[in-house]
């Protein structure tokens, strides 16, 4: 990300690797330096490039030898496809700063790359003083003869140029640049966006579904409530059915009854189980709306749902869930979870700034430790159990869920033993995989 873009409502969910700061208002001032604490501070663990030029102004003297501070030299933008093999604090790039990371992330050797947020909307801004960023919008204006008008065309043509000499670069090196951009000047770089791949296939797609605001199975990975309505809108825009798997964040995981109520919306079929029952027994249940379930509703074969597994309506699990759902009228569970979340939250801040740890990130009774990597799971998961911990690492991460009903020291004893074991995973791996 770039510039300003720690402002976005969902920057400490993304919490991008590199950030850079080239634009010359945070040198005159006219941006406050404070902006950078602001990005350390959502995102401890983030690579920071500034400009080489500033380099030696007193201002930024604390930043010389700060770690994952790298200053990048501004040269002709071409130079970066003949200098691949330069090291990282020798970027090649012109002044635009969003041109800048694209070009670090041609450097990083990556063959596909997102656009989004690059409007290029110098001509509106300096006509009106109205920034149009992820708006998907762009200002009107007129006076086409002002100087004003003379100047953003300058900046804007010369930035085109360089936007025209990247793409076909990237056609030349076989990377594939993907405009993720709603509006503005680069539309020679082929858009796509989820709304309008949607649009385009909606004949073919028989449904939407996805985990609300944590995929669990996926890595433990979370977005807001913004991205979960954005979602649920495209769907119901283009008739197609909205499915939400609330298997693993139902029943108060993430801080509510279930997560889709944090972002005021509704699905026509919704996945319930596990939690259902308390984890006493095995039972699922789908609960759809009314047209969907007349949909299926009827003695002709060629539309009942013919769906009729062994252990379906299983008398003892309802039973269970019965009771289950009963205690969980009765006792505080969302103010257990609320408790959870926060001794989670003031616990694993912390934890960031342990070598080798990429991202922490918390929702309800959910905590979450993403390492860089984890080459010997067994290693990791036998140390849990040496420190008298059931806690389960898989893919790059280390994570807890638990119980709503757990005493506070249980909690802290869970949270004490990633604490202790993550240095020591450091010692152990951490050079062989930076």
């Amino acid at each position: 990300m770039v510039n300003r873009a720690f402002e976005h409502p969902d920057y400490e969910i993304v919490k991008p690797k590199y950030h850079i700061f080239v634009d010359p208002s945070l040198a005159t001032g006219q941006w406050p330096l404070e902006y950078l604490d602001i990005v350390y501070k959502k995102n401890p663990n983030v690579n920071l490039l500034l400009n080489a030029k500033w380099y030696h102004l007193e201002k930024f003297s604390k930043f010389r030898d700060k770690k994952n501070v790298y200053w990048i030299k501004n040269k002709s933008i071409s130079l970066i496809f003949d200098n691949l093999n330069y090291d990282l604090t020798t970027i090649f790039a012109s002044g635009a700063v969003v041109e800048q990371g694209l070009c670090l992330a041609i450097y990083s050797g990556s063959k596909k790359i997102y656009i989004h947020g690059v409007e290029l909307n110098g001509i509106a801004y300096l006509m009106t003083g109205k920034e149009s960023h992820f708006s998907g919008k762009d200002p009107d204006y007129n006076d086409h003869n002002s100087w004003k008008y003379a100047r953003a065309m300058n900046c804007s043509s010369r930035s085109i140029r360089q936007w025209h000499r990247l793409n076909d670069n990237c056609k030349i090196k076989n990377i594939e640049l993907i405009n993720l951009s709603k509006s503005g000047s680069i539309d020679f770089i082929p858009k796509k966006n989820f709304e309008k791949i949607v649009a385009d296939n909606k004949s073919k797609i028989a449904a939407i579904i996805l985990e609300p605001l944590v995929q669990c199975a996926g890595g433990m990975k979370m977005h807001s409530t913004q991205v979960l309505s954005y979602i649920a809108g495209v769907a119901k825009k283009n008739d197609i059915l909205f499915i939400l798997d609330e298997i693993a964040t139902g029943f108060g995981r993430t801080g509510t009854m279930f997560a889709y109520e944090q972002a005021d919306i509704q699905s026509d079929i919704i996945c319930l189980g596990k939690a259902l029952t308390g984890g006493a027994l095995s039972l699922s249940a789908v609960v759809t709306t009314r047209d969907v379930y007349e949909a299926f509703l009827g003695s002709d074969l060629n539309k009942a749902l013919m769906h009729g597994p062994t252990y379906m309506a299983n008398p003892l699990a309802c039973a269970a869930a019965n009771a289950s759902i009963e205690i969980f009228k009765d006792e505080p569970r969302l103010e257990q979870v609320l408790n959870i979340e926060k001794i989670i939250k003031d616990r694993m801040e912390t934890f960031s700034n342990f070598p080798g740890v990429l991202d922490v990130r918390s929702k309800g009774a959910i905590g979450v430790v993403q390492l860089k990597k984890i080459p010997d799971l067994n290693w990791l998961r036998n140390r849990f159990i040496e420190k008298g911990v059931w806690i389960r690492p898989f893919l790059d991460i280390i994570y807890i869920m638990p119980c709503f009903t757990i005493k506070e020291d249980e909690l802290n004893q869970l949270l004490d033993a990633i604490e202790q074991i993550i240095p020591e995973w450091a010692d152990k791996f951490y050079e062989q995989i930076k």
